[in-house]
């Protein structure tokens, strides 16, 4: 069972490594959106999120033998103050990413309707 937590534990390490990149691009693409920069340069960064997510998943899949077996065998194991502690710790960071992304949305949608305002109002002669 020792050998299963510890396997665990550092897969959701690995995937908080990862998750701490996803944040940063989430950063970098906010800022972007903020600044109103060219959106071929937002989806770059969105490429390079897609691209470490598809890391994470990879990780997922692996940790999910160990993960089940632990389930199945001795969930009190599951809840090791380590363990636990690394999954609250991706937890935050995925609320972090989310609300960054929702930021980051709202900002792209209000350029969107900034630019449609400005070309119904040339349209108009305004």
């Amino acid at each position: 069972m020792n050998e299963v937590l510890a396997r665990l534990e550092r897969i959701y390490l690995q995937q908080l490594e990862v998750y701490d990149q996803v944040l940063d691009l989430a950063d970098k693409a906010l800022q972007l959106a903020r600044e109103a920069r060219p959106l071929g340069e937002l989806d770059a960064i969105l490429a390079q999120k897609r691209q470490l997510l598809s890391e994470i998943d990879r990780l997922d899949e692996l940790a999910a033998p160990d993960r089940d077996w632990s389930r199945d065998h001795d969930r009190s194991a599951l809840e090791s103050s380590q363990l636990r502690q690394t999954l609250g710790k991706i937890s935050l960071r995925i609320e972090e990413i989310l609300g960054r992304e929702r930021e980051m949305e709202r900002w792209v949608l209000l350029r969107r309707e900034n630019d449609r305002d400005l070309l119904a109002s040339s349209e108009t002669g305004d």
